[in-house]
């Protein structure tokens, strides 16, 4: 489906190379004069599209970032229904400056790799360690990602997101990491009791926390390696074992326990109980409670890609001033998904509509700069 912009901006933006221009699926830019001050030359520009208009502000924002952050997937046959719209939603909203966008499939899944193949990410296929066998399922997944570090060579810190997560606006520094460049670690003191025994004995200590209520679960690679030595040498055997002995378990849970045992002081805790707010940048589908989940075989579903559709375009709508797209009109930008995951909500919410103002009056800003007005 295409949406058209039928007004036209008037861009002027010092000493950016513009890319190729390509139609989008949700949105059609007119714009008109693209001036480049440093070089003084002036481009007539027809089409473009906001995946570009994320790369400008990507490009000049990227010294925000401190350290670079790899992306990581872990995914399955039975998940590629749907993959392509994570990827998608990858592509459109994650910083394009950071160098690693990773997938991992089950062994014998290298046909995936075909079928989903595309620039700038990297694929590759896994073998659990016995116990583990493929059958198991969730318990080689968790134990893959507490091995998720191996695959990103480029990064300081690992960003771990589901198959059916999808990010709901642009991903800018504010959103991964503090002024002092920590990135956040949003606790909860509410959590699947199901799982709390195992976790607990894994660790060696009882969990207080949940940690798996903000994904992409972002770590820094360093702790992921040592939070799996700490459990091999705390129980004296191989990963694999462990967790196979003790099945029901998460791993960003055991991930998140470990920071908070060990590393506290290298990440900018919060704690959706009383903590001032952060922002939710994706929305982990099955388990919000913003849309219809409840219908037979969710992820199966027609309405479940239509969830995703309608992730996608509020994230473009919401990421521009409002009225700068035709389509947007009507289309409110505050959306409850944001501070909300399953039913976690933050208590401290007197300041959630400043926290919105400052991550997107500062996207705003940035295009109002490059626009000399809108027509």
């Amino acid at each position: 489906m295409n949406f058209t912009h039928i007004s036209l901006l008037k861009f002027n933006c010092a000493g950016m190379l513009l890319f190729s221009f390509i139609l989008s699926n949700f949105a059609v830019y007119a714009l008109y004069k693209i001036i480049l001050d440093d070089i003084k030359v002036v481009f007539n520009i027809k089409l473009f599209n906001p995946k570009k208009l994320f790369l400008l502000f990507d490009q000049y924002h990227k010294n925000e970032y401190k350290s670079d952050v790899c992306l990581i997937i872990r995914s399955f046959g039975g998940d590629s229904y749907f993959l392509n719209y994570t990827m998608n939603s990858v592509d459109q909203f994650w910083p394009s400056t950071f160098p690693e966008k990773i997938i991992v499939f089950d062994e014998g899944e290298d046909y995936l790799i075909d079928i989903f193949k595309r620039i700038e990410w990297k694929f590759y296929t896994e073998k659990f360690p016995p116990p583990i066998k493929i059958s198991d399922g969730f318990i080689g997944k968790q134990w893959s990602q507490l091995n998720s570090d191996l695959y990103c060579n480029k990064s300081e810190y690992v960003a771990i997101l589901d198959t059916d997560s999808f990010l709901s606006t642009k991903v800018t520094p504010d959103l991964l990491f503090n002024p002092s460049g920590f990135p956040f670690l949003q606790l909860a003191n509410i959590f699947q009791r199901r799982l709390w025994k195992d976790d607990s004995t894994i660790m060696g200590f009882k969990r207080k926390y949940n940690g798996m209520v903000k994904l992409p679960f972002v770590i820094k690679k360093e702790h992921i390696r040592k939070c799996r030595k700490y459990i091999e040498k705390l129980h004296n055997n191989t990963l694999a074992s462990i967790v196979y002995a003790f099945p029901d378990y998460c791993a960003i849970n055991l991930l998140s326990m470990f920071i908070f045992r060990f590393h506290k002081k290298e990440y900018d805790i919060r704690y959706s109980h009383k903590s001032e707010p952060i922002m939710q940048y994706t929305v982990h589908l099955p388990y919000s409670f913003s849309f219809n989940t409840t219908i037979e075989n969710y992820k199966r579903s027609e309405q479940f890609i239509q969830d995703i559709n309608t992730i996608m375009i509020n994230g473009i709508c919401s990421s521009f001033m409002p009225n700068t797209i035709e389509y947007c009109a009507g289309i409110q930008s505050n959306f409850e998904y944001y501070w909300k995951y399953n039913i976690l909500v933050w208590k401290n919410i007197e300041n959630i509509n400043k926290l919105y103002q400052d991550h997107f009056i500062k996207m705003w800003i940035f295009f109002e700069k490059c626009s000399q007005n809108l027509i």
